[in-house]
């Protein structure tokens, strides 16, 4: 199962995703941007990275396990550019082997 399959009507946004390419010295340098289905969520949460440190995500897009995202990606929401904090992976609870969604804190 994914996030689509079990929450398709609630996924009524779009975001659009433009991969992060390279840096030519003068800025950041991305690809076409792909428009996905998404949920977003609006709430302040404290994230934890791996390394330790911690953030205050203001914005949590929640979007289907197919959908390949960076941190360096360039992400735009309702025409504004945001600032991605950190992304996650989450994984189905039945088979936590399996990636069931993936979420852009920003």
């Amino acid at each position: 199962m994914s996030l689509i399959d079990d929450f398709k009507d609630e996924m009524a946004q779009t975001v659009t995703i433009y991969p992060y390419q390279s840096n030519n010295g003068w800025g950041d340098q991305y690809g076409d941007g792909t428009s996905y289905p998404c949920a977003v969520c609006h709430r302040k949460i404290e994230v934890k990275r791996k390394g330790g440190d911690s953030f205050v995500s203001s914005m949590q897009i929640h979007l289907d396990k197919s959908v390949v995202v960076s941190a360096r990606d360039k992400v735009v929401f309702d025409g504004e550019i945001l600032e991605v904090l950190d992304v996650s992976t989450e994984y189905d609870i039945e088979e936590p082997s399996e990636i069931y969604a993936r979420v852009i804190y920003a």
